[in-house]
């Protein structure tokens, strides 16, 4: 009879303490936790939320995932240290693991920056609200990239991305697409500026309302959509002010948006 291991659920908190006497638990944090996934053989998941701070996140070759964390000095009210004191920095992440899916949130007000260290093959959902952003380089699987207040930066990635930001530019470097998924790139206050491998199918949908829209590939043209809606009593056609076009035949459709911003469409190597 064989006895099936139930999926092992990894939680901690770190605390990083500023000055010579830090503790060993957060030297621990301070060098990284590694958190296995239940399963290295297959593709698992990373999911990470900030309320304020930075995400930053490197693909390499690894099977599990190092997460390393650090806040600012701790001064919340902007005061001096006092003679003879040292401030002490307190730093709080769960971190949680089942079934290939690992669970990162930072559980403080503090500016928390989070550098996560992943296998190449994996999938990311990131949020955050407030700080300095999002960043990731050199990861190959479905990523989805959201922020309130700052710019998403996606360098050297594949397969499929969704990024929003609310008042922050996107940028991001596709080394390599999933042929048949969708994506989008959106945001209110920022450029748009997105690197397609130069072989890419898609059907693009490009819109600006304060800026411009540019492109190094050549498009062909595809007649506007109108959306069409109802309020029960009236049917109205919105034929809206996005340029639609076709780069290598067409493909899945991939939405560039922003109201107040320009938007690039990059063509990258084959």
């Amino acid at each position: 009879m064989s006895i099936s291991r139930p999926a092992l659920p990894v939680v901690l908190a770190s605390i990083l303490c500023a000055g010579a006497s830090a503790l060993p638990a957060a030297q621990q944090a301070a060098d990284g936790i590694p958190v296995p996934f239940s399963d290295p053989a297959r593709i698992g998941s990373v999911s990470v939320r900030v309320h304020d701070g930075s995400i930053v996140v490197r693909g390499e070759n690894r099977k599990d995932v190092l997460v390393t964390s650090s806040t600012s000095d701790g001064s919340r009210s902007g005061r001096p240290v006092p003679p003879g004191f040292l401030r002490v920095s307190s730093s709080g992440i769960t971190i949680s693991e089942e079934n290939n899916r690992i669970q990162i949130s930072a559980a403080t007000t503090r500016q928390t920056r989070l550098e996560i260290r992943v296998p190449t093959r994996v999938n990311l959902t990131l949020s955050g609200h407030n700080g300095s952003g999002i960043e990731v380089d050199n990861v190959d699987g479905d990523i989805e990239a959201d922020h309130h207040n700052a710019s998403i930066r996606l360098s050297n990635v594949g397969g499929s991305v969704v990024a929003d930001t609310h008042n922050g530019a996107i940028h991001v470097v596709l080394t390599r697409i999933t042929s048949d998924k969708p994506m989008a790139f959106t945001s209110w206050n920022g450029t748009v500026d997105v690197t397609l491998p130069a072989s890419a199918k898609a059907n693009l949908k490009l819109r600006s309302d304060k800026g411009d829209i540019y492109t190094q590939f050549e498009m062909q043209p595809r007649p506007a959509v109108p959306q069409v809606r109802s309020d029960g009593r009236v049917r109205i056609i919105d034929a809206n002010q996005s340029v639609y076009g076709a780069i290598n035949g067409g493909g899945p459709e991939f939405e560039l948006r922003t109201y107040n911003g320009d938007i690039f469409v990059r063509r990258g190597a084959q």
